[in-house]
């Protein structure tokens, strides 16, 4: 019998950096005389990566160097202006309690998001953590969602990938597996099966999507 799988995107679904990363970039902006983004800008500019998102704020003042430059001061911040989205707690819980298996698969860094579960009291909540230090190739590659359906005991049919982005859209849709969309991260819905958008309604949406699943299996 295969395992009911949840995989989470981190960033922009389960915690909310978006404070810390424009304080960050608006720090490097000031040491080039250029005017500081707000928290809407910061967001359109992200996908794709930190390069990516800096050289869409940057414009012809970027160079390679400011990644190194984000990359050092990014993590000050992290640790201080890092939150849990409202509801997003309640709703893990509440999974969990369902007998969902519970994963995390992110381009992010799993140190980091393991010290961040434990911080807000929510690392017992996951039995796997997949950041791109894993050494797979980062999504939407559906490298590392195969390996956590076949090591958590599942498959595509019983797999539900939840984010806030078109990289986890097409992740899911790369591996075979249903994907809901959050609307309250960073990215847009490019085709998920379900979007939400709000946290504490997210129980229900994915005990609803499981339900029909099941039947058409």
């Amino acid at each position: 019998m295969k395992n009911k799988l949840l995989v989470f995107d981190f960033d922009g679904t389960i915690i909310n950096t978006s404070q810390a990363l424009t304080m960050a970039i608006n720090e490097i902006l000031s040491r080039y005389g250029l005017p500081p983004v707000d928290v809407r800008e910061v967001k359109r500019a992200v996908g794709g990566g930190i390069q990516s998102t800096l050289r869409k704020l940057f414009g012809q003042k970027y160079h390679e160097g400011l990644v190194e430059e984000f990359r050092a001061l990014y993590p000050e911040y992290l640790e201080t202006h890092v939150r849990v989205y409202e509801g997003m707690d309640e709703a893990i819980r509440g999974l969990y309690e369902s007998a969902y298996k519970m994963t995390i698969l992110s381009n992010g860094s799993t140190p980091f998001m393991e010290r961040m579960l434990e911080k807000f009291g929510l690392r017992e909540y996951f039995h796997l953590i997949v950041g791109i230090d894993k050494g797979f190739p980062p999504k939407p590659d559906r490298t590392a969602l195969l390996y956590i359906m076949e090591l958590m005991n599942s498959s595509p049919a019983y797999t539900v990938f939840i984010g806030d982005s078109e990289y986890d859209i097409m992740t899911a849709r790369n591996a075979g597996v249903s994907v809901i969309f959050v609307t309250w991260g960073y990215g847009e819905n490019i085709g998920a099966d379900v979007e939400v958008e709000n946290p504490y309604e997210l129980p229900d949406v994915v005990n609803l999507l499981f339900r029909e699943k099941e039947g058409a299996l």
